[in-house]
């Protein structure tokens, strides 16, 4: 698979991803198969960034399930990515940063339900240091940055969801995951069924 992307091929590439990633019921299994995955994403996955962050992402969420109830009647959880200049260390940084909110609707078909702000927790955004290297990269381009973001947050989900501890953490009914960038197309990753692994 070529490195970089372009602008059609990022939308082909993560929808693949996400196809291929949800016919392994372990995460690990999927990423271990280098053949499914492109060349910059598995890279990306052999760093000590990829696994800190992954660790930083899983408390995070698990702390805004403990901290503020999803109500019970939230269908849609949205995983916002966006680009943004914070501060780390009195410098600024350039990132892609991460928010959580929830919808009581949602369509497949219709990407506006992640528009709705039902559910808008406490600490709702996340600042990793993988998406920090990714934007920095010089060596691939702006569509291969998103690609590389959009993957890692699938990752992400589906491991914390394949988690049994994680949810039994959720006292929700069954809801739907997706993610994407602002500006961009929403990705619809999975169905999240407290009782059961994905």
């Amino acid at each position: 698979m070529n490195d970089d992307f372009t602008l059609d091929k990022l939308d082909k590439s993560i929808r693949r991803l996400i196809q291929r990633g949800s016919e392994f019921n372990n995460t690990n299994e999927f990423i271990s198969n280098t053949e499914k995955i492109p060349t910059n994403l598995h890279k990306i996955i052999k760093s000590t960034e990829f696994i800190h962050s992954k660790e930083k992402f899983s408390n995070w969420f698990l702390q805004i399930i403990k901290e503020n109830k999803i109500p019970y009647d939230i269908n849609g959880l949205y995983f916002g990515l966006f680009e943004t200049t914070f501060k780390k260390l009195f410098k600024s940084k350039q990132t892609i940063a991460i928010y959580l909110i929830g919808s009581f609707s949602w369509d497949q078909n219709d990407s506006d339900w992640a528009c709705n702000e039902d559910f808008v927790p406490e600490n709702m955004y996340l600042y990793l240091e993988i998406m920090e290297e990714i934007y920095n990269n010089e060596n691939i381009n702006i569509y291969t940055k998103c690609f590389l973001s959009l993957a890692v947050v699938f990752l992400y989900l589906k491991e914390f969801f394949e988690n049994p501890n994680n949810l039994n953490s959720l006292m929700n009914n069954s809801f739907y995951i997706a993610t994407g960038f602002d500006d961009g197309d929403l990705y619809n990753l999975f169905k999240v069924e407290p009782q059961k692994n994905i």
